[in-house]
């Protein structure tokens, strides 16, 4: 029951999506190799354009990829991490100006405070990454990372959310995860899964 009532207690931390994403599939199988927690590998189809990556330890998948939104929570620890192709406008030009991600941050988080902003390669190309802190429900702090990548199938916005003091676990947990993502190129995907026994 409090498992159930954590993860309730998530969702709610969702903020509302700024407009419908690009509808995707999602596919989820097990990496090849004996760990003592199974490891996972999720695939995104976006039209013709194919991504994979490895879902975190703890991590269950819900969202609703049909709206273009795939979200990652860990219910033993408070945070989420969530995949949203914004449009399906091809991001083949360079890094697009930040300010209308920060005007759709400051808008999805009425009063957040904006505490950093850099830019950081994701995908073998340069992203745009937003910090903010927040309230959520009942006042609880928390602090999102987000990031933003022009990819094929549009631009790619990932971000981590947990509570401030949870939140450098989280960080680092998260660019290990976009460390993980691999696009594919026209269309087709090479994917090095994980071989051995641990």
């Amino acid at each position: 029951m409090r498992r159930l009532t954590i993860a309730l207690c998530l969702l709610t931390l969702l903020p509302p999506a700024a407009s419908a994403g690009e509808p995707f599939a999602v596919k989820v199988e097990r990496e090849p190799v004996n760990t003592a927690e199974p490891i996972y590998r999720a695939y995104v189809t976006v039209g013709e354009e194919r991504f994979t990556f490895l879902i975190p330890e703890k991590y269950q998948t819900g969202g609703d990829s049909a709206h273009g939104r795939l979200t990652l929570i860990n219910v033993n620890t408070g945070s989420l991490i969530t995949f949203n192709f914004l449009d399906s406008t091809p991001g083949e030009s360079p890094t697009p100006s930040p300010d209308a991600y920060r005007e759709m941050l400051a808008g999805r988080y009425p009063g957040a405070k904006f505490t950093r902003e850099f830019k950081r390669a994701a995908l073998g190309r340069t992203g745009h990454v937003f910090e903010i802190e927040w309230k959520g429900q009942g006042d609880l702090a928390q602090k999102t990372r987000a990031l933003y990548v022009p990819t094929s199938a549009g631009i790619l916005e990932l971000t981590a959310t947990s509570g401030i003091k949870n939140f450098r676990a989280t960080q680092a947990l998260f660019d290990d995860f976009v460390g993980s993502i691999t696009p594919g190129v026209n269309g087709s995907l090479a994917v090095h899964r994980l071989q051995g026994v641990n």
